[in-house]
């Protein structure tokens, strides 16, 4: 059995790795016959272009691994119904449950090293993408025109932050009441952050009550327990979740807890990337299904309906995404049902196609 453990394995890896670099070659052609004229056109140099679909390749190699495992399943598989080899593994008596338990085992290894993989490089490298394409920084030292909630009631802006020197440009900060009219407002020409505090230099301390104004003058002022927002958290960005690892999402919704508002979008990143292990070991599943009868199917056939129920379990998988960062749910709970589903569609087609 270790034999033909081994045997399974080398040539599953090779198909995967084989498949799963076509896959992205295809993607990446496909792209290129899409955008590279739009790249050149827009002045964009040829070092841009090469480092553009460069750093694609880390995230397409999360996205292709289950289909490239699912091509890999079926091509080791046909070369050794090609080569009689399967028939003598029936022969010998042992199980398709047994012959199938190094490919899920392989693949659940795989898609484990897949998540740090997905932490540290895929992150990383969606980052210089969108810096490149976008020509935005998002590795941010300074911020500009930032806006950042301390509370419900509490607006912290300011035109600049320098997280080097912690000094600010043209800081204020607004109170509002439960009726969402401002009551108060603090305005400076500018401010540091010093041991644990913030300080207003040259401020103004308006305070609005019932159509009048009470204005105190200070040319610096200590904001002691009225300003507790952390200079980090002026540079967290609050709108993409593909260019950070799981700790800073984290990071960033309780940041976002703060001010009451909704981390929906960041909740169903996270419980995405956990699912995934599970994504791929569903879709194998659904292809082993098919591949333990591929001498009387074939392999057009059986990988072709294979493909089409992961597209299918895939568009399930987004709709209750969606669904989850439009607040229908928990987004571990609603990406679960279609995990579940899928997990016993494939399960039931395996004890099927195995009788």
């Amino acid at each position: 059995m270790k034999i033909l453990d081994r045997h399974l394995i080398k040539n599953f890896l090779f198909f995967l790795f084989a498949g799963t670099l076509l896959f992205i070659f295809i993607f990446l052609i496909v792209d290129m016959s899409d955008n590279l004229t739009s790249y050149i056109e827009g002045g964009r140099s040829a070092k841009e272009i090469f480092f553009i679909y460069l750093y694609q390749i880390p995230s397409l190699i999360i996205l292709l691994f289950p289909i490239g495992g699912l091509v890999a399943l079926f091509f080791t598989v046909g070369l050794m119904v090609k080569n009689n080899e399967l028939t003598a593994v029936k022969a010998a008596g042992i199980s398709m449950y047994r012959f199938m338990i190094p490919i899920f085992l392989l693949v659940l290894a795989l898609s484990t090293i897949l998540f740090p993989f997905n932490e540290t490089a895929v992150v990383k490298s969606n980052k210089r993408y969108r810096e490149i394409k976008e020509h935005e920084i998002f590795a941010l030292v300074n911020a500009r025109d930032f806006i950042v909630f301390q509370d419900k009631q509490t607006l912290f802006k300011g035109e600049f932050f320098s997280m080097k020197t912690k000094k600010l440009t043209k800081p204020e900060l607004y109170f509002f009441g439960k009726d969402g009219k401002i009551k108060r407002q603090i305005r400076a020409e500018s401010g540091f952050f010093n041991d644990g505090i913030w300080y207003f230099e040259n401020a103004s301390d308006i305070i609005l009550s019932e159509g009048q104004e009470k204005i105190d003058e200070s040319k610096t002022m200590d904001l002691t327990g009225i300003l507790k927002i952390n200079p980090a958290e002026i540079l967290v960005d609050r709108e993409n979740t593909d260019i950070y690892p799981i700790k800073s999402i984290l990071n960033t919704i309780e940041s976002i807890k703060k001010s009451g508002y909704e981390y929906r979008k960041h909740s169903t990143e996270i419980a995405y990337r956990f699912y995934y292990l599970l994504i791929n070991l569903i879709i194998i599943l659904i292809g082993s299904s098919f591949v333990i009868n591929i001498k009387n199917t074939g392999i057009a056939f059986g990988l072709s309906l294979s493909i089409l129920i992961s597209f299918i379990y895939w568009g399930f998988l987004q709709g209750f995404r969606s669904a989850a960062e439009s607040g229908s749910g928990s987004a571990f709970l609603l990406l679960l049902i279609p995990n579940i589903l899928f997990m016993a569609l494939g399960s039931v087609l395996f004890i099927y196609a195995r009788k």
